[in-house]
């Protein structure tokens, strides 16, 4: 954007010294002579010369905003893109939790909550992020608040039973995550929006 600014900046000081010159240029021409019809060729030349002058500066300025607008435009684009996708795994990783984690060694489970985890901040970074929670959160603080609150809860599952994770059979580990997130549930219906986007 700063590039812009000075292209532009350049651009009208360029502009303008060529309008300067031609302000000299007719003065001192005019002051040599005196006959009406030479005046009246000059006049038309004048003219013509501002009309260059301004014709280049326009099209000059089409030439630096057109790509400007459109390498913002773009980028807007790449980030909304960029903040869905960030978005998309975090709400589809945490919806997807307890099917994902008790077919996964410990390991593996801990891996998986924490990449969702970093999906959540990277989603955070956009502002774009309250146009993909609208609809469902009051606002992106509230959206981060809940996801953290799921995350953290399976988390302190995995945590709680390091020592047998392995062992466990997965309908085992799916009763433990599904009774974790039915008390997640419940903590997060009194949670109230005083306390969201603390995480």
């Amino acid at each position: 954007m700063n590039s812009v600014r000075t292209t532009l900046g350049i651009t009208f000081g360029v502009t303008l010294g060529f309008l300067v010159l031609l302000w000299v240029f007719v003065q001192w021409r005019e002051s040599q002579f005196t006959l009406a019809a030479n005046r009246l060729d000059y006049a038309k030349l004048y003219v013509q010369g501002f009309n260059v002058i301004v014709v280049s500066f326009f099209v000059g300025l089409l030439g630096i905003l057109i790509p400007a607008r459109l390498s913002e435009v773009q980028n807007n684009f790449e980030r909304l893109k960029e903040s869905r996708v960030a978005y998309s795994e975090t709400k589809t990783g945490v919806a997807y939790l307890p099917l994902r984690l008790c077919s996964l060694t410990f390991a593996e489970a801990g891996a998986f909550i924490q990449q969702v985890h970093f999906h959540k901040h990277q989603a955070q970074l956009y502002q774009e992020l309250n146009q993909h929670v609208r609809h469902q959160w009051p606002s992106p603080s509230a959206w981060a608040d809940e996801m953290y609150t799921y995350l953290e809860g399976f988390r302190r599952i995995l945590e709680k039973h390091a020592a047998d994770w392995d062992v466990l059979e997965r309908g085992d580990r799916m009763r433990l995550l599904l009774d974790a997130r039915s008390v997640l549930d419940k903590q997060l219906e009194k949670k109230t929006p005083d306390t969201a986007g603390m995480s």
